[in-house]
C-alpha cells in the first residue's frame, strides 16, 4: 500500500485525500515559512501549544484595548473614565473629523474606480460612516496627513499618487496580459506542432500563412528588444509583491515577503526555479495588475498600487493553487521525484 508523507512537517498520511487537507492546515502553512527561513519544523504537538500561548498573551492586551481610545490616543486608568470621555465634546468633534476622512477616501477609491461622486450610492457611504464611529479608527488625528484635493479631470489614487488618464475604450491591464499569455502559449504550441509535420505536405501548401506568422513574430520580437529582457511595468526579483520594499538579493527579498506579508510557495521542496517563479509573479502584478488570489476573478486594477493595496487590505498575499490553478506554475516545478517515487511503490 502506497504510503503518502508530508517532507516539511515530517508526516505520515493514511492516503491522498488526507494529504491534501495536511497542506491546507495551518500547521503546514507554519512549517513551510520556518523551512524558507532556514528553521526546523515543529511537530503538532509544538505548534498546538504555540498556539495556546500566543492567544494567552493576546487577551491581556484585549482588555487593555477596552480602556484606550484610539481616536484621541489617550488611555484611562477605568472604564468608567473611558466612558465618561467618549460622550466629551472633543471627543465627539475628533470622531467627526475621522469619519470626514473615511468619507473623502471612499470618494478618492471610487474616482481611482472610474466612479463618480453623483453614482456613489448613500446607504453604503451612511452604513460606512456607522461602522466607523462603532469600530473607532487606529489612525491619530494629530499625526494623519490632510486628504490630498483632487483636480478635476485627474483622479487621485489611494495614498496621494495620481493616476494618468486612461482611455475608456482601452482593455484593462489584467485582460491584455492574459491575451499575451494566450499568444505565447499559442505560440509554443504552434512550434511542437511544426516540428511534428515538417515533412508534410499541408505545410508546404501553407507558406503565405507562415509568412504572416513570421512577420508578426518579428514584430514581438522588435517590441521585445524595444523593452528589454522584462516587460516594462514588471517588478524585479530583488523588489517586494506587496510593498515598495527593496531587497539585496532574491533570497532576502523572499524571507521578507515571507515574514512581512505572510507570503509562502506552495510545495517549495518540488520547486525547480525560484528566480522563474518570483520573475514570472512580478510581471503578473506589475504589467497585469492582476490579484494573485484572485486571478482573473474580482475587479480590475490600473495601478502597481492599486493592486498592492488590495492584495494587503484582502490578505491575499499568497498563490491561488486550489484544483488546476497549480498548472499556471507547472513550469516552475519538477515533481518527477514524486512520480518516480510512487510508481516504485507501485510495483
Amino acid at each position: 500500500m502506497a504510503t503518502y508523507t508530508c517532507n516539511t512537517c515530517r508526516a505520515v498520511l493514511e492516503d491522498a485525500e488526507a494529504q491534501r487537507a495536511h497542506y491546507k492546515t495551518d500547521w503546514h502553512r507554519y512549517n513551510l515559512r520556518r523551512k524558507v527561513a532556514g528553521m526546523a519544523p515543529v511537530s503538532a504537538e509544538g505548534f498546538q501549544e504555540r498556539v495556546r500561548a500566543q492567544r494567552a498573551l493576546a487577551e491581556p492586551e484585549s482588555k487593555g484595548a477596552a480602556t484606550y481610545c484610539t481616536v484621541c490616543s489617550k488611555k484611562f486608568a477605568s472604564f468608567k473614565a473611558y466612558e465618561n470621555h467618549l460622550r466629551s465634546r472633543r471627543h465627539v468633534e475628533l470622531e467627526k473629523q475621522a469619519v470626514s476622512r473615511k468619507v473623502a477616501l471612499m470618494n478618492e477609491k471610487n474616482l481611482e474606480k472610474g466612479l463618480g461622486v453623483d453614482s456613489v450610492d448613500k446607504d453604503a457611504v451612511n452604513v460606512a460612516i456607522q461602522q466607523v464611529i462603532k469600530a473607532q479608527p487606529s489612525t491619530s488625528p494629530k499625526k494623519a496627513a490632510p486628504a490630498p484635493e483632487a483636480e478635476p479631470g485627474c483622479p487621485v489614487a489611494v495614498g496621494g499618487r495620481g493616476t494618468q488618464p486612461r482611455d475608456p475604450g482601452e482593455k484593462p491591464p489584467r485582460l491584455q496580459w492574459f491575451e499575451r499569455q494566450a499568444k505565447k502559449l499559442a505560440k509554443q504550441q504552434g512550434e511542437e506542432e511544426n516540428w511534428e509535420d515538417i515533412d508534410s505536405d499541408e505545410d508546404l501548401e501553407c507558406e503565405d500563412a507562415e509568412a504572416t506568422e513570421e512577420e508578426e513574430e518579428e514584430q514581438d520580437a522588435e517590441e521585445e528588444e524595444a523593452g528589454g529582457s522584462t516587460p516594462l511595468g514588471a517588478i524585479p526579483i530583488t523588489d517586494c509583491l506587496f510593498c515598495p520594499h527593496h531587497s539585496s538579493s532574491l533570497t532576502k527579498n523572499v524571507a521578507h515577503m515571507t515574514k512581512v506579508h505572510s507570503f509562502f510557495i506552495p510545495d517549495v521542496e518540488y520547486l525547480s526555479d525560484l528566480k522563474g517563479l518570483i520573475k514570472y509573479l512580478g510581471e503578473k502584478v506589475g504589467v497585469g495588475k492582476i490579484c494573485l488570489w484572485c486571478n482573473e476573478r474580482g475587479k480590475s486594477f490600473y495601478s502597481t498600487e492599486a493592486v498592492q493595496a488590495h492584495m494587503n487590505d484582502r490578505s491575499h498575499c499568497k498563490l491561488f493553487t486550489d484544483g488546476d490553478a497549480l498548472l499556471e506554475f507547472a513550469d516552475f516545478y519538477d515533481f518527477r521525484s514524486v512520480w518516480f517515487v510512487t510508481g516504485s511503490e507501485a510495483n
